[in-house]
């Protein structure tokens, strides 16, 4: 049985026939995964500034839509995130 590296760094060398066209940077090894998911993480380097707090932003997508009064439920919360990220200075 080759060792794990080995096996890790053939992967890397035919990325090309494991990523969907016009794509190379999708995770292909358990490791590459568990640091993409890392790095959107809440305060992670790549974690998007959308201008509502972290509570708010777990609120937000705690609850399916599924019922009456979601639709503002999500676009109220999305737009004072807005409203927010872009009247700063």
């Amino acid at each position: 049985m080759r060792p794990r590296v080995y096996r890790t760094e053939a992967v890397r060398a035919l990325v090309w026939r494991f990523q969907p066209g016009g794509r190379n940077d999708l995770p292909l090894t358990t490791q590459d995964a568990i640091d993409m998911l890392t790095s959107f993480t809440i305060g992670g380097p790549r974690w998007p500034d959308s201008g509502l707090s972290i509570a708010e932003n777990r609120e937000l997508f705690s609850r399916p839509l599924d019922g009456p009064g979601d639709l503002e439920r999500v676009t109220t919360p999305v737009a004072t995130g807005l409203k927010r990220r872009f009247d700063r200075g």
